[in-house]
C-alpha cells in the first residue's frame, strides 16, 4: 500500500509543476529590449520601482495569446488583468499607476505552440487631456470635408428630385 501511495506522489508532481509552467526572471539593467519563446501556462518576472510582476501567458491560439499579468492596488493588494494580443498590435503598460508607461509587450510570432514575445522596457508619458494643436486642426479638417460632402449629396438628392418628379 505505501508503495502505491509513493508511486502516485511520483507521478504527480511532474503534472503538477508542468501545470504552472516556467517563469523566467527579466533583468532589464542590462537590456531594455527582450525576446523571449514562452509555452502556454509560462511567464516573465521582472521589476518595477522595487515591486515584483509577472506576465504569463494565459491562453495561446494560432494568431495570438492572451497574456495575464496584474497590478498593485492603493491598499497592496493584486488586481488582474487580461491582454489580447496578436501581431499587428502591442500594448503599453504602467504597472505603478504613475501615467509613465512601463513595459512594451509585442507578440513577434506564434510557432510550433510556442509564442515569441519581445518585451521593451520604457518611460514614456501617457497621453491624458492633453490633445496636441496638430490633432485638433486634422479633426477639424476632416470634419470640414464631411459637411461638404454631405451638402453635396443633399444638393444633387433635390435636383434629381425637382427635375425627374412626375407633374
Amino acid at each position: 500500500m505505501i508503495k502505491l501511495i509513493l508511486f502516485f506522489v511520483l507521478i504527480t508532481i511532474p503534472l503538477v509543476y508542468g501545470a504552472q509552467g516556467l517563469i523566467t526572471e527579466v533583468d532589464f539593467s542590462k537590456e531594455n529590449i527582450q525576446g523571449y519563446k514562452l509555452e502556454d501556462g509560462d511567464g516573465i518576472s521582472f521589476f518595477v520601482k522595487d515591486k515584483y510582476y509577472i506576465i504569463s501567458i494565459d491562453s495561446m491560439g494560432k494568431i495570438g495569446v492572451r497574456l495575464k499579468s496584474f497590478i498593485y492596488k492603493e491598499n497592496g493588494e493584486r488586481e488582474t488583468f487580461y491582454i489580447p494580443l496578436n501581431k499587428k498590435f502591442s500594448y503599453k503598460l504602467d504597472f505603478d499607476k504613475d501615467d509613465i508607461y512601463d513595459l512594451k509587450v509585442n507578440l513577434a510570432n506564434i510557432e510550433e505552440g510556442k509564442a515569441i514575445i519581445i518585451l521593451e522596457k520604457i518611460e514614456e508619458k501617457k497621453f491624458g487631456d492633453e490633445i496636441s494643436s496638430s490633432a485638433v486642426k486634422e479633426k477639424k479638417n476632416i470634419n470640414i470635408k464631411g459637411i461638404i460632402i454631405t451638402t453635396l449629396i443633399v444638393l444633387a438628392g433635390l435636383v434629381a428630385y425637382f427635375t425627374f418628379r412626375k407633374k
